[in-house]
């Protein structure tokens, strides 16, 4: 993210530089963006480990909260890689002056390629996970929450069975609630990325060029004139 960042800032500066500086640049920019590409291969090579504990792990929420938690934190990572392939495909585009829609579609398709891996992935996953969840199973008993940690008070307020099953139940929905809202917020970040590189084509498009012949002036719209 700090290269494209960088690169990116840097772009008319290079622009006055000798050919094989922006050639470098322009290498490093594509060096980087295959880095990330590795990294979300692994990724998603991880996945296949914490599916084969979530089909092993018994229907118990200390069993399965811990895989929850895994699935989550390469959730965050598959999501920071999103960002720094869309950074890196935008400064790419940058460097090969090409911010036209073919190209935006060309960098959406990528981006888009190299995510279906992981998400075809953790698609099954969830499913898994979601079956394991509904089969969970509490304690017969367990003495029931609130009331300022006064166990007398709880006790008049929910006897020990009802207050097991209803544990159960808010863990089963607080598991699933973050299951689903994971997949969401994916879903939600790879629009993102793909609505940045349609933003600077759209840029592009608007741009225009002020024409003169010394007395007149004409304002040039490149997709129209």
């Amino acid at each position: 993210m700090d290269i494209a960042r960088t690169y990116a800032a840097l772009h008319d500066d290079y622009l006055q530089k000798p050919a094989e500086a922006r050639q470098a640049a322009r290498n490093e920019i594509e060096g980087r963006y295959n880095d990330v590409g590795q990294v979300i291969d692994w990724i998603t090579e991880q996945l296949a480990g914490v599916e084969d504990g979530v089909r092993g792990a018994a229907e118990r929420e200390k069993d399965l909260e811990p895989l929850l938690k895994e699935i989550q934190s390469y959730e965050a990572q598959f999501g920071m890689c999103l960002q720094a392939l869309s950074a890196l495909a935008m400064t790419r585009m940058y460097y090969d002056g090409s911010m036209d829609d073919r190209s935006a579609l060309i960098e959406e398709q990528r981006i888009l390629d190299k995510s279906q891996g992981f998400l075809k992935k953790r698609q099954v996953l969830a499913a898994l996970m979601e079956m394991k969840i509904g089969g969970m199973k509490g304690a017969p008993i367990a003495l029931p929450r609130g009331t300022q940690g006064n166990a007398l008070k709880r006790l008049v307020s929910q006897t020990p069975r009802a207050a097991a099953k209803k544990q159960l139940l808010e863990a089963k929905v607080e598991m699933r609630t973050s299951l689903r809202s994971g997949e969401s917020k994916l879903r939600s970040e790879a629009e993102d990325r793909k609505g940045e590189i349609e933003r600077i084509a759209a840029a592009s498009r608007t741009a225009r060029t002020l024409l003169t012949d010394g007395t007149d002036c004409w304002l040039i719209d490149d997709q129209k004139d």
